[in-house]
């Protein structure tokens, strides 16, 4: 339904009362106020609605996932690491989207279908996947130093279900694709064919996480309301 946006409108009226001075030839007249709070909907997957306030979360995580790891097979899978997208855009209405923004909620809206997908396959997220100087260092530049029980897990989970899928041996080189790949780059030294070896490995990886991704995306429904 483009073009169409669903708002949630609550209205609260607040009533101030002036006091009156006994001795004030003049009376206070009474001040009315109405504030109005407007929250829009952005999205619906399957049937839950999305409004503006439950993506701030969701943003605050792939920005904590961001700082955790530039080379996150999840981020990578829907374009959202840094090497894609610098820098997330400021949403703060879905009544005039610009190109960058529009497409960033097209690429949240697979980052939670995926996460929706493997919440129910995945229990514990692999913590040895983050050194855990770098966790608690972007937990306080992210979450602040107070914050105890924000929710990281849905990330987490779905980095560690995909790197258990499409990257059971982790570091480990598999030595005959090694060699092959050793042949026909003579030219390099060991260190720089081990470079190339390890960036062409993890391109094959990231292409078979989005098309994972994709076909969730076709899987699981959603509607948008921008």
């Amino acid at each position: 339904m483009n073009g169409f946006v669903l708002r949630l409108v609550l209205c609260f009226t607040l009533i101030n009362f002036s006091s009156q001075n006994s001795d004030a030839s003049s009376e206070k007249k009474v001040d009315r106020k109405k504030l109005l709070v407007k929250e829009e909907a952005v999205f619906k997957i399957k049937e839950r609605v999305f409004f503006l306030s439950d993506l701030k979360p969701i943003i605050k995580e792939i920005r904590f996932v961001r700082c955790l790891s530039s080379k996150s097979l999840i981020l990578q899978g829907v374009g959202l690491n840094r090497g894609v997208l610098l820098t997330i855009p400021v949403i703060n209405s879905v009544q005039s989207l610009n190109r960058r923004q529009e497409e960033f909620l097209r690429k949240l809206i697979r980052v939670i279908k995926a996460s929706i997908y493997i919440k129910g396959r995945q229990k514990e997220f692999n913590k040895s996947l983050f050194k855990s100087t770098l966790f608690r260092r972007c937990k306080k530049r992210v979450y602040g130093s107070s914050v105890k029980n924000e929710n990281k897990k849905d990330l987490m989970l779905t980095e560690s279900f995909l790197k258990d899928r499409f990257d059971p041996k982790s570091q480990a080189v598999d030595l005959n694709q090694y060699e092959i790949f050793k042949k026909k780059n003579k030219v390099l030294n060991e260190k720089a064919l081990k470079e190339a070896y390890a960036r062409k490995r993890n391109l094959e990886i990231v292409e078979s996480i989005k098309l994972f991704v994709a076909s969730l995306d076709k899987r699981i429904s959603h509607e948008t309301y921008f």
